[in-house]
């Protein structure tokens, strides 16, 4: 999906109805199976959203890194401490002003929209 643009990738397990991804903790009814397998998954930036609280655990703490606002919508570099991951997130000028953020900030990532391939073919 990279070669559409800008996205975000997770790397993870998937199992039992759920994802595990990069921190993140979710369901995944799309596969059920018991057996743990590898799993990637994809979000592109303005499929992020972010808040100043944590919403369970489909949510991933991150800190502000860059915070670009040159266009419509407001562009933010984030780092994932827990887990080494950079993240890049789109958000509206709107929804930054309400949440005031500045560089340095703590926030908390959760996907709107995320594509999980399981890694279950065999050569």
């Amino acid at each position: 999906m990279d070669f559409l643009g800008n996205v975000n990738v997770f790397h993870g397990r998937v199992a039992g109805g759920r994802a595990w991804l990069g921190g993140l903790d979710m369901p995944y009814p799309e596969y059920p199976g018991h057996e743990s397998k590898a799993a990637t998954a994809y979000v592109r930036p303005h499929e992020l959203e972010v808040d100043r609280l944590p919403r369970g655990t489909a949510s991933l703490r991150a800190e502000i890194v860059r915070i670009s606002a040159a266009s419509a919508t407001v562009k933010l570099e984030l780092f994932a401490p827990d887990f080494g991951l950079p993240i890049n997130v789109e958000i509206t000028r709107e929804r930054s002003s309400a949440l005031r953020l500045a560089g340095g900030d703590t926030v908390f990532v959760f996907p709107k929209r995320v594509r999980v391939f399981v890694h279950d073919y065999q050569i």
